[in-house]
């Protein structure tokens, strides 16, 4: 018994050694590893000063499309079925039977919204805001995919506060014809909005301090009977983001 009992000590002691070599070399490889990636890390800062990027943005990956946000779900089908992401143009009113005719719906608007499009409407010839929002819909359908992302996908957030005029909605008629309606609808499921009416409410409030900011621009967007669009709108929209609307 004496015997068993020496020979399990003595095998006890051989095997903390080699347990203690074992999680040294372990410890010693992960101290090399980490001085590596310092060292890696250093000279990649140094390469990235040389450069001119400190802060190393040239060499990072670009940021994925607001549109891959969108439920796998809705882009997937939308796919399948042959369709763009992009809410595509429609046809002009009158160039199929029925698109034309006009149609009423109860839309709730914000205060600060009516109060522009009620004084837009009376300095650019429009008897009522139906007019103005059809001008700014029409508008909106004719831009390229990327400014439609940047108006319908890109959030915007202009009624934090809880005094904000935007905070209160009411109920207003509003005319515009079928396509228009039906082109709102597309954009709706396109984007995945809750609402035809926040549709059509995204595109009031990215318009709205484009126009008041810039009077020439308004007019070409808003004006009765005025058709075409120009570089400067252009400009108008790709400064939209630096300008952080709403922020």
């Amino acid at each position: 018994g004496v015997s068993s009992t020496a020979g399990l000590n003595s095998g006890a002691g051989m095997a903390n050694p080699v347990r203690n070599a074992l999680l040294a070399d372990l410890l010693k490889q992960a101290e090399q590893a980490k001085l590596k990636r310092d060292k890696d890390k250093v000279h990649q800062q140094a390469r990235d000063l040389a450069a001119g990027d400190p802060l190393g943005i040239l060499r990072k990956p670009a940021l994925a499309s607001p549109l891959n946000k969108l439920p796998q779900s809705t882009t997937m089908v939308k796919s399948q079925q042959g369709y763009d992401s992009t809410p595509p143009k429609t046809l002009p009113p009158d160039a199929t039977a029925g698109n034309a005719e006009v149609q009423t719906k109860s839309i709730p608007l914000t205060l600060d919204e009516i109060e522009w499009l009620t004084s837009v409407a009376a300095r650019t010839g429009h008897a009522a805001i139906s007019g103005v929002l059809r001008r700014l819909v029409q508008w909106a359908n004719t831009e390229n995919p990327e400014a439609k992302k940047k108006i319908f996908l890109q959030i915007r957030c202009r009624r934090c506060s809880a005094g904000a005029k935007g905070g209160v909605k009411t109920q207003h008629d509003l005319e515009l014809t079928n396509t228009e309606w039906q082109w709102l609808m597309n954009v709706k499921e396109r984007c995945n909005h809750a609402t035809v009416d926040k549709t059509l409410r995204i595109i009031v409030d990215f318009y709205m301090p484009l126009c008041k900011s810039d009077p020439d621009f308004e007019k070409k967007v808003v004006q009765a009977g005025w058709n075409g669009k120009s570089d400067r709108h252009q400009d108008a929209v790709t400064a939209a983001g630096a300008r952080a609307l709403g922020a």
